[in-house]
């Protein structure tokens, strides 16, 4: 079922009152596989956070600090705006993730459709992620 072999160290720790997905290695990915593999792991554990948080509180994806495409390609220009560099998202038409099921999870009202639109995002990922090794065949 889990096709994602890189075993990222993730938490749930509570900030305030609601409980925030951390990435433990604080570290920068070695290559685009590593930052594909952290990323991709992100998304199944949000895709399944009922069974991993009590209540009714919607899992905080934690943004760039937890997805290893962001922790690669991510910066920021001297007025404080986003850019992207050469996130495969980003190329794929998707600057900042715009457009894609991770805008809709972040407004998710409920613990069901956050791990419905982390579902699609993480079916999202993978199909652009396959995209590019069929461009790199």
């Amino acid at each position: 079922m889990n096709d994602v072999d890189f075993s990222c160290s993730f938490e749930i720790e509570m900030s305030g009152s609601l409980p925030m997905l951390v990435y433990l290695e604080k570290c920068m990915p070695e290559d685009i596989e590593e930052a594909w593999q952290i990323t991709l792991r992100k998304w199944e554990i949000l895709s399944t956070q009922a069974d991993r948080v009590e209540g009714d509180e919607i899992l905080h994806d934690g943004g760039v600090s937890t997805c290893g495409l962001c922790l690669m390609f991510h910066g920021y220009v001297s007025r404080g705006e986003a850019v992207c560099g050469d996130c495969p998202i980003a190329k794929a038409g998707h600057p900042e993730c715009w457009d894609t099921p991770y805008r809709d999870y972040r407004g998710a009202k409920s613990v069901e459709d956050a791990q419905l639109f982390a579902k699609e995002e993480l079916r999202f990922l993978k199909q652009i992620k396959k995209g590019l090794e069929v461009k790199d065949e």
